[in-house]
């Protein structure tokens, strides 16, 4: 009876296994996934940042916000526009651990960019080393101290590229979702705003009408005291933190000379240019992107538009970075000419490693 009862045990023990082993072949990819997500934000919560730092000024704004009384407390949470980033700080603010505001941020922006990658790649037979590499450069160009550091604008980047990745590219049948992901992202940081207004505009059927909104959005860059003025004027709460922010992002003192660092950041955009463009003109990307792309390219003109403006640039030039992440992959999975495929590796590789060069002395400095 008791041998019996070992062989059953041993069978009902072997088929459980069998099924956890099952189980992990067919979610090995999200495992990874979030291991890697994980491993990032940990690191991310041993950094104690100094001044001159975003992170260290929402630590400041955590620290008023156990001095508030209660209508102090539901202003400050509430004037600024960015509900969600707001309400997360409270929340930190009620646990004490300061620590923790960095990870959850981190987790879920490594989280997502690497999501798209390994998403997409299941469903168009790309090789597992290109989501390493792509990931790998993406890592590289989209500076890790500004990820832990900056999280607001490269958290609601990440949400606003996902959402889209679910509408334009996996084209789920729920729109819904997608509607409440944009709507999130800017409440966690107002730049979303400028995403969600290209978002209207490539909404728009009448081409005439669209170009004259693109034209009207570029000549304020050009001539940012059309809109700076009038915005500066508005006494709204809502509305007047968001014109705060515009008026910020145009204003002469955010305008940067021209260094080496800077420059390395121009050419960037340009390179993501001519991604963009070889992967819809000479790999047939055209069709299939085709309400991406209509949505990528005049964010693309108006990143190059906003050189002028130090954080203007900065922050959409990353957002350009991950919004061509998918593109990236495809051109390094492409079977090319071997000459051809060497030149492509080359520059991917040079801005690879110059990437990781610039960052560096920034992680000798965070964990030094």
């Amino acid at each position: 009876m008791q041998s019996e009862y070992w062989i059953l045990s041993m069978l009902v023990e072997e088929k459980f296994m069998n099924k956890v082993i099952e189980h992990i072949k067919a979610h090995v990819s999200i495992y990874i996934i979030v291991f890697v997500s994980l491993l990032l934000a940990l690191l991310a919560c041993f950094w104690i940042p100094k001044a001159g730092y975003d992170l260290r000024e929402y630590y400041n704004w955590i620290d008023k916000m156990k001095t508030f009384n209660r209508s102090d407390l539901i202003k400050f949470i509430f004037g600024r526009g960015e509900y969600v980033t707001m309400l997360y700080f409270y929340l930190i603010s009620l646990i004490g651990k300061y620590q923790i505001l960095q990870f959850l941020p981190t987790f879920i922006f490594y989280f997502l960019t690497l999501y798209i990658l390994v998403d997409y790649s299941k469903s168009n037979n790309v090789h597992y080393i290109h989501i390493v590499s792509a990931f790998a450069l993406l890592f590289a160009l989209v500076e890790y101290i500004y990820v832990i550091g900056c999280f607001r604008y490269t958290l609601a980047f990440s949400i606003f590229i996902f959402s889209l990745y679910l509408e334009y590219i996996k084209r789920i049948k729920n729109k819904k979702w997608c509607v409440f992901l944009y709507l999130l992202s800017c409440f966690v940081h107002n730049s979303a705003f400028i995403l969600l207004m290209f978002y209207f505009i490539n909404s728009i059927r009448i081409k005439k009408v669209k170009y004259c909104l693109i034209g009207a959005i570029l000549l304020i860059l050009i001539v940012p005291e059309i809109i700076t003025v009038p915005l500066h004027l508005l006494q709204l709460d809502f509305v007047g933190n968001v014109a705060y922010k515009f008026v910020g992002y145009l204003s002469k003192w955010q305008q940067q000379s021209i260094n080496l660092q800077y420059t390395y950041r121009i050419i960037q955009i340009f390179t993501v240019f001519g991604v963009n463009l070889y992967f819809d003109l000479k790999m047939n990307g055209k069709e299939k992107f085709c309400n991406y792309n209509g949505y990528i390219y005049p964010l693309l003109i108006f990143t190059i538009f906003s050189i002028p403006y130090y954080t203007l640039f900065m922050r959409f030039n990353d957002f350009m970075l991950l919004a061509s992440s998918i593109k990236i992959l495809e051109v390094l999975n492409k079977k090319d000419r071997k000459i051809k495929r060497i030149i492509i590796l080359m520059i991917f590789l040079l801005f690879f490693i110059t990437g990781i060069r610039i960052q560096i002395p920034v992680f000798k400095s965070m964990f030094g």
